[in-house]
């Protein structure tokens, strides 16, 4: 399906799909996979389309296409109110997630100068970059990094971020064992934990 689409049939994957494909391939491709729904994402005919493909690349899970993913939001090849679509899917996967967290520390000057803080976008972006966090280490990495920076504008946002970390930390504490013994009886979990 997918290789029909990109040789040029455009009825290979209908539209309704076409994001749920493209997170698929992106997720088990590579470069090549990346570079083809990049250039969906450059040469589509419409928004829907466009923005189907970008908001599928944080789907890869490869750390050279994280960086490119990662380069696309501050770049000129994406407006400034869409600058959360390439990053959302981020979210998706553990170097992903990690990734976020590091770009949003590096950009953070660009990002509150791109993306005033009486804005909503900015709020958006901090809680798309910390609210898929598992742990109370991480917890204590975003308290400290806001602390010495205004949150006016977003600090609800932050809130709630850090509010979602906590309740997984504590869902964690409570049910991993349970859910990794079940996940382990059924043949799910083969070596390793969660």
């Amino acid at each position: 399906m997918f290789g029909k689409f990109s040789n040029g049939d455009r009825n290979a994957i209908h539209p309704n799909i076409r994001g749920s494909v493209y997170g698929i391939v992106l997720s088990n491709g590579g470069e090549k996979e990346y570079d083809i729904i990049l250039d969906e994402y450059r040469t589509a005919k419409n928004a829907d389309e466009r923005n189907t493909a970008l908001r599928s690349l944080g789907r890869a899970k490869d750390a050279a296409l994280i960086k490119r993913t990662l380069q696309l939001p501050l770049s000129d090849e994406v407006k400034e109110q869409d600058i959360y679509l390439p990053i959302g899917a981020l979210r998706s996967h553990e170097a992903g997630i990690e990734a976020l967290w590091q770009w949003l520390q590096e950009n953070w000057t660009t990002l509150e100068k791109k993306l005033p803080p009486g804005l909503s976008m900015l709020g958006s972006v901090v809680q798309i970059c910390t609210s898929s966090f598992t742990k109370q280490e991480q917890i204590d990495d975003i308290t400290r990094f806001f602390k010495e920076r205004s949150t006016k504008g977003f600090d609800q946002g932050l809130a709630q971020s850090l509010d979602a970390i906590k309740a997984k930390v504590s869902w964690l504490g409570r049910d991993k064992g349970d859910v990794e013994a079940w996940l382990k009886e059924n043949g799910y979990l083969s070596e390793g934990k969660l």
